[in-house]
């Protein structure tokens, strides 16, 4: 299956807001996942599937996954199992951040969502980044 214009966009937009707040801090490593890209050759799986963002920033010491999500995509089965595995690495990894990057139409959907998956793993200690008001 191809990437869409819209699915790049947003991961551009997850690299723009990670290298913006980390970028300046210190030592950071961004590796997104795009066509062209060596994604999986650089990035660990999480679980069983890979984040369109992946960023180590040295200074402070974080892991950063990032994950975006077109209109179509946000409630999909694929999309919510993408979703335990990321929160339960960050559950695990205090040092740790999830990052979601999706249009504005569906922000609340993706966040009611990301409430009943964390309610579901018994998780409380892991709070996503929002990143919006985004265009579709």
């Amino acid at each position: 299956m191809g990437v869409s214009d819209s699915h790049i966009r947003l991961v551009q937009e997850l690299r723009s807001f990670v290298e913006a707040k980390y970028g300046g801090k210190g030592k950071l490593i961004v590796f997104t996942d795009n066509p062209d890209s060596a994604f999986k050759d650089h990035v660990p799986k999480i679980g069983e599937a890979f984040p369109d963002l992946y960023a180590r920033c040295y200074c402070p010491d974080i892991i950063i996954l990032g994950e975006a999500k077109t209109v179509n995509d946000v409630e999909s089965r694929h999309s919510i199992l993408q979703y335990k595995y990321f929160i339960q690495f960050c559950a695990q990894n205090t040092n740790s951040c999830l990052i979601f990057a999706v249009p504005w139409t569906v922000i609340a959907s993706l966040k009611n969502t990301i409430r009943n998956v964390k309610r579901q793993l018994h998780v409380d200690n892991v709070e996503p980044v929002y990143l919006e008001p985004l265009s579709e």
